[in-house]
């Protein structure tokens, strides 16, 4: 994902002159040019995450989009006073995108996990939440961010789900992939998808990029529901009609991330 990441906002400062890409410290060596320097309009503020939402804040005020781009714990959980108060309260358009996932940095330490990033920016007004789980949903995900005219948080992760087959589109915010076991239905956001593809090969399997979705109604054909959530909390809706299903959700609570964990793989260092 880091290097569709990449592709997409060197596209994007290509064809407007008013948009910027700000690191944080990272992913610098896919944007640099044949002389080895950043190109205009790329700036890196290094490892000073709250002033580098405070300074992108003010070059949201041009015409162009800027999009904000480090570790998710540095972007999210060190920034989050910023980003309160530049794009939930002050309303300052911001494209943030995380470089990897809650636990892809796990080795690196304490330091390096968020597993609550979603869970703070629920809190913060006018600003969407996207957990892409595909390359695809990466690409569309950013291009809605582009036009959105409020802030977006996109979190990539190092664990994309790769598909053998074309998934079926449900509605604007649902995909799916019917296979054989017509009794349980596996509903995953973002990297839960990776999971779910390895564990529940034969059951169904649908997924968003947003984590507010409300289930669909067609899903209530299905006697149990599986919802994978990688991230602390649960904010998939559930309709009313859903209230007899058999529902089980798996985030990221201490009991279910050793399984989480251990099947997703997560990134791996040499230290």
């Amino acid at each position: 994902m880091r290097k569709t990441f990449a592709e997409l906002s060197k596209n994007e400062i290509a064809n407007n002159p008013n948009s910027f890409v700000i690191l944080g410290d990272i992913g610098i060596g896919s944007f640099l040019n044949s002389e080895d320097n950043l190109p205009d309009r790329v700036l890196n503020t290094g490892i000073a995450e709250q002033a580098m939402i405070g300074f992108a804040a003010g070059l949201s005020t041009g015409k162009g989009n800027v999009i904000v781009h480090t570790i998710a714990a540095f972007l999210i959980e060190r920034a989050f006073e910023q980003i309160k108060l530049c794009c939930g309260y002050n309303e300052c358009k911001l494209i943030l995108v995380s470089a990897n996932g809650p636990y892809d940095y796990e080795k690196l330490g304490p330091t390096h996990h968020s597993p609550s990033d979603v869970t703070l920016l629920m809190t913060v007004p006018n600003l969407n939440i996207r957990i892409p789980a595909t390359d695809e949903d990466l690409r569309e995900c950013y291009a809605d961010a582009l036009a959105s005219q409020t802030s977006t948080y996109i979190r990539c992760t190092s664990r994309e789900a790769k598909l053998e087959k074309n998934p079926t589109v449900v509605n604007n915010k649902w995909k799916k992939i019917v296979n054989e076991d017509t009794s349980k239905v596996v509903v995953c956001i973002g990297e839960g998808l990776t999971y779910a593809l390895g564990s529940f090969a034969d059951s169904s399997i649908y997924w968003t990029t947003d984590p507010t979705s409300t289930l669909p109604e067609e899903l209530n054909c299905y006697k149990e529901i599986i919802i994978l959530e990688p991230y602390t909390g649960s904010f998939i809706q559930i309709p009313e009609s859903f209230t007899h299903k058999s529902i089980t959700r798996r985030n990221f609570k201490t009991e279910n991330k050793k399984i989480m964990k251990q099947n997703l793989g997560w990134e791996d260092f040499i230290l």
